[in-house]
């Protein structure tokens, strides 16, 4: 959570066409999440590109740091 300054760590499954899933697998997703932002569905909007790369560099050293 430190890492991109979140509250909070949902983690949600999404596995079915009614949830905006169109190729059908197991997988999860891991959305850090601040206090008192309402939650969005699925699909609702999507993040840009660059700000999810900056995420994964934050991401990545966080985890290498340990």
């Amino acid at each position: 959570t430190t890492a991109l300054g979140a509250d909070g760590i949902p983690v949600q499954q999404f596995n079915d066409g009614a949830r905006g899933q169109v190729v059908f697998h197991l997988h999860t997703h891991v959305i850090p999440h601040p206090s008192g932002v309402p939650m969005k569905p699925p699909a609702a909007e999507k993040e840009k590109l660059e700000v999810l790369a900056e995420q994964a560099k934050k991401l990545a050293a966080a985890i290498s740091a340990g």
